[in-house]
């Protein structure tokens, strides 16, 4: 088995015009483009091995501006639609075995959550800037250490980064 790492990814900005519902919104142009910024980040990356998306139309339409940097297996999950970060967590600790680089594409504020705690033990600084921003778009990283996913929490964390849009133009 090699290293493991997880990646935990903010879907871009989305659209408020229109009649849709939350669930529904797509992306507008500026997360259309910071969406393409990440691909192009994630292009020179260990790609992931697994990706878990929220149902939502916006995190899928962050997953299809990926285009084909992510040619991986795909689960889209509901359950993922605005989750706490404490059912990420737990989502995170029934991850098949095999399964060593996965992307998480989901929503605020679980995600910043999770990964503001994450990050704290690696890095108090960046945990608590991502506590201060985990904006549209932002990926967070974290290198762990090898071990099973069921006792996956932020002890396992080796190592952890943040980049956003703003960060990579």
């Amino acid at each position: 088995m090699g290293a493991r790492r997880l990646m935990l990814l903010r879907h871009a900005k989305s659209s408020w015009r229109g009649d849709e519902g939350d669930h529904e919104r797509p992306l507008n142009a500026r997360g259309e483009a910071a969406a393409r910024r990440i691909a192009t980040y994630l292009a020179d990356q260990p790609p992931p091995d697994l990706v878990l998306c929220s149902t939502a139309t916006r995190a899928r339409a962050t997953l299809a501006s990926l285009g084909a940097v992510i040619t991986c297996k795909t689960r889209f999950e509901r359950p993922l639609y605005l989750a706490p970060k404490e059912r990420l967590l737990e989502r995170l600790r029934v991850i098949e075995p095999e399964w060593q680089r996965p992307l998480l594409i989901a929503h605020n504020p679980g995600l910043q959550g999770l990964a503001a705690m994450l990050a704290s033990e690696a890095d108090r600084a960046l945990g608590e800037r991502i506590v201060g921003k985990f904006p549209t778009a932002a990926l967070g990283t974290f290198d762990l250490r090898p071990g099973d996913w069921e006792v996956f929490g932020p002890s396992q964390v080796l190592a952890a980064t943040l980049v956003t849009p703003k960060t990579l133009t």
